[in-house]
């Protein structure tokens, strides 16, 4: 073998030997004809086009994704038990799962048993997007049964939606986070509910970073005091080896071996007697079957198979831990600490909450609500796994459980920042009817979901960000079967004044009936908590009111059917601004004359003029919305953020590394309207061994400061605006794309009479 290469490894090829046979021509061309004979009845044609109607998508339609297709489960081998157990409030928790993204919160639900069925959309983007309910009957060391009920909650920054009515739904939460990225994003963790730390991948320390147990312990501890958490309530766990751990298990596991165990709060006892045996567990894993590694698992009473050694070094690991801590179950730590710490539904608020999440079951609508007491129907549904439902007659007290949607209103405390434009292919009243129905549907399971239907028959979807109305376009096309044109996504935007109202001259009816003069002024800082106001009105969680008259004084001046017609003439200047049509965000109004007769035929119009001259006297301005980019990921990724973000006009806030890892997280201001594809041209320029990672979520409402009424400001087509520019750029751009053609004038809002002496004063 080693005659055919030559001393550089080059392969020699062999002389040609004179006593092999020669192929002839002939014998070629007969055995060409011979397979020309075999092919002779086979038929080609030539296409020059497709001929598939274009209406027709390439791939088949995919119901399996999302909640449409939630089946009925048969009830599981201990449900008599547990439904026994159920009775007793005493025996139940409800948990959240939460976390940021990639921390390992499906991972953590199953190894508690709890199979996690994720839709097809859902393991292609390798994310959780719909919560998922989980019940399992799970028992103490002290062998008490209990029932938990939990609840997979999303992690990505788009469907906080979810996770909030999620932790309303719970009385407890188990917050998943990484032990490398640490608090990342850097958000203040919900603590509304009681809550449990769990520090997800310990395997990291030691296969990727490879501190030492020393350093390793120090990176805990530091995890813990940025999390401002106590570590006696701090579960440390790794879903890759499949094992858990609290102090106060480690204690126990000690006095098996009649050892004094000091207080394992300091970090040299912490390093000593917990991390300095896990690494060493862990080395014996990975060498194998080495004399060494078979004394050291002798002494701690662990014995290994010859077949056993032979496996991969992650079973062999996994097999080992195992072993070492002799749990029943893996989580056995995660499911003592549950039981001591998060209170049972007995011991929670009680509050008769009302529906808080909507799901599609067998193509109908469910509720999932929480009940303190018990609740009979004949279709009511306990979650057992996932999307399999069980049947029950009534529900268990303290439990969630499943009833059909009853048309009640769910309202959010989370605004929808993001719109996209979507276009009916099929232009006919009955495909257009369904699509609107649809769209209702979807925006009771979405929670934050807003759409407007526009003049020309477009239909308008807010959401939370890019991927959540990615997923809800999903829906459309593919388990609803629609044809629609999709735009561009772009940000939602507010009106605003910066100063004080100069106009002091009444606007009046046509007919002469009603006269009224109002004043616009910024909503100080200090006055957004401390609201006090006649007349308060509350658009989308934005606060704008009346001041200057009370509910008697006004009363005195106009009738009680005048003082409906005004509040509906300000809160429609508050839905539809004067510039955009937009909502205003931060104005206070004042009434500071007002004349009315019997007649209410046109005050409410009158009003609603009146207050968009005060708004454009007042210095009318837009407001964009603002997003923080933060980016966990080595030094060199890191050069990709500053590049990127500068070129969409972002600033950087800060950047700071990770302690005790190589990581460094760096956070930026970006606007909206520049934010969509900017995570997938960052990781363009990254390494894909760079495990890096990035998180985009609200951050607050800005004031452009260009003035959107200067009309010597000129807007450039199909190029960027300059900064003086930029507010009448979008004004341009939006009331054009509305169909509101025309300049915006304070003249229009003004009476005839007066227009000449305004502008002369």
């Amino acid at each position: 073998m080693d005659e055919d290469f030559d001393e550089f490894g080059n392969y020699i090829p062999q002389e040609y030997s004179e006593s092999e046979p020669d192929v002839s021509r002939s014998d070629v061309s007969e055995a060409w004809e011979d397979e020309q004979t075999k092919i002779i009845d086979v038929q080609v044609e030539h296409y020059q086009q497709d001929t598939q109607d274009i209406s027709k998508s390439l791939l088949p339609k995919d119901n399996s994704s999302g909640p449409e297709s939630v089946p009925e489960s048969s009830a599981p081998e201990n449900w008599l038990y547990q439904s026994g157990l159920m009775q007793i409030p005493e025996l139940i928790r409800n948990v959240a799962v939460c976390g940021p993204c990639r921390q390992g919160k499906t991972s953590l639900l199953s190894l508690l048993n709890c199979n996690s069925s994720l839709g097809t959309i859902e393991l292609q983007r390798n994310i959780t997007i719909y919560p998922k309910f989980y019940s399992f009957l799970t028992r103490t060391v002290e062998y008490k049964s209990f029932v938990f009920n939990f609840v997979d909650t999303p992690g990505h920054e788009d469907f906080m939606d979810f996770k909030d009515r999620c932790l309303n739904l719970s009385d407890g939460q188990l917050y998943v986070i990484d032990v490398v990225e640490g608090r990342f994003p850097l958000s203040n963790i919900d603590r509304r509910v009681p809550t449990i730390i769990v520090v997800n991948k310990l395997d990291r320390l030691l296969t990727e970073l490879r501190l030492p147990p020393k350093q390793a312990s120090l990176r805990i501890f530091a995890l813990i005091q940025e999390l401002e958490a106590n570590i006696e309530d701090v579960v440390f766990m790794s879903a890759k080896f499949q094992f858990s751990f609290t102090l106060k298990s480690m204690r126990n596991l000690y006095t098996r071996y009649s050892v004094n165990v000091p207080a394992l709060n300091e970090i040299s006892t912490f390093t000593d007697y917990i991390m300095e045996p896990i690494y060493k567990l862990v080395s014996c894993g990975m060498i194998g079957n080495r004399p060494e590694a078979v004394v050291l698992l002798e002494s701690l009473g662990i014995k290994v198979s010859t077949k056993e050694w032979k496996s991969e070094y992650d079973d062999r690991i996994r097999l080992i831990l195992k072993r070492y801590f002799e749990f029943e179950n893996v989580m056995q730590p995660l499911v003592e600490k549950i039981v001591e710490f998060l209170p049972s539904p007995k011991l929670s608020p009680r509050i008769e909450l009302s529906t808080q999440l909507v799901i599609n079951y067998n193509n109908k609508l469910f509720s999932i609500r929480k009940s303190h007491d018990s609740v009979s129907s004949s279709d009511i549904h306990f979650p057992i796994t996932g999307n399999l439902n069980i049947k029950i007659e009534s529900s268990y007290p303290g439990c969630w459980y499943l009833t059909p949607y009853e048309g009640e209103i769910i309202t959010t405390n989370i605004e929808p920042y993001v719109k996209v434009g979507i276009e009916n292919i099929a232009v006919n009243e009955e495909s257009t009817t369904s699509l609107i129905h649809s769209l209702n549907r979807l925006s009771l399971i979405f929670p934050s979901l807003d759409f407007t239907t526009e003049d020309n028959g477009d239909v308008m979807l807010k959401g939370l960000g890019e991927l959540y109305l990615d997923c809800v376009l999903f829906e459309l096309k593919q388990l609803h079967d629609y044809k629609i044109k999709v735009g561009r996504p772009f940000p939602q935007y507010y009106e605003t004044v910066h100063s004080n109202s100069n106009c002091t001259y009444p606007t009046s009816s046509d007919n002469g009936n009603f006269e009224v003069l109002v004043s616009a002024a910024p909503l100080g800082k200090d006055n957004k908590d401390h609201v006090t106001g006649a007349l308060i009105s509350s658009y989308n969680g934005n606060i704008l009111f009346f001041s200057g008259y009370n509910n008697e004084s006004l009363e005195n001046l106009i009738d009680s059917k005048s003082i409906e017609a005004v509040i509906s003439g300000f809160q429609w200047c508050c839905a539809q601004g004067p510039l955009l049509e937009e909502p205003l965000l931060n104005v206070q109004f004042s009434i500071q004359e007002i004349k009315c007769s019997a007649n209410t035929s046109q005050i409410l119009p009158t009003m609603r003029r009146a207050c968009y001259a005060a708004v454009i006297s007042a210095g009318a301005r837009i407001m964009e919305p603002y997003n923080k980019l933060s980016c966990i990921s080595s030094l060199a990724g890191g050069k990709a953020v500053y590049k990127e973000v500068e070129k969409r006009s972002g600033e950087i806030i800060s950047d700071s590394p990770v302690e005790g890892t190589n990581l460094y997280i760096i956070e930026s201001l970006v606007p909206t309207v520049d934010i969509f594809g900017l995570s997938v041209d960052i990781m363009c320029h990254m390494d894909v061994r760079d495990q890096s990672r990035i998180a985009i979520e609200f951050s607050d409402w800005r004031c452009i400061d260009s003035d959107p009424l200067d009309i010597s400001q000129r807007v450039e087509k199909l190029k960027p605006s300059e900064a003086t520019s930029y507010a009448r750029d979008i004004m341009l751009k939006t009331r054009k794309r509305k169909g509101l053609y025309g300049d915006v004038n304070l003249k229009n809002y003004l009476d005839t009479s007066v227009q000449e002496l305004f502008y002369e004063q």
